[in-house]
């Protein structure tokens, strides 16, 4: 974990809200954001491990934001 600060780049951190049926998915998504310098946190109701998959708008959405945002 002491590496993770080493990281200065923004970061997306994608995160699930706590309903996925997976409830261990990205329960450490808190502790990387809190460790990563430039880390930004996005929850996603109800996410889950392919959240690229099971909620594509809102995930490419927020990446095309996040990412827009860095130029």
């Amino acid at each position: 974990m002491d590496d993770l600060q080493k990281i200065t780049i923004p970061t997306l951190i994608f995160q699930s809200n706590g309903q996925c049926a997976e409830p261990t998915f990205l329960k450490d998504a808190s502790t990387q954001y809190s460790i990563l310098p430039k880390a930004e946190l996005f929850a996603v109701d109800g996410a889950c491990h392919d959240p690229w998959y099971s909620h594509t708008k809102i995930f490419f959405e927020k990446c095309m934001a996040f990412v827009t945002k860095l130029k």
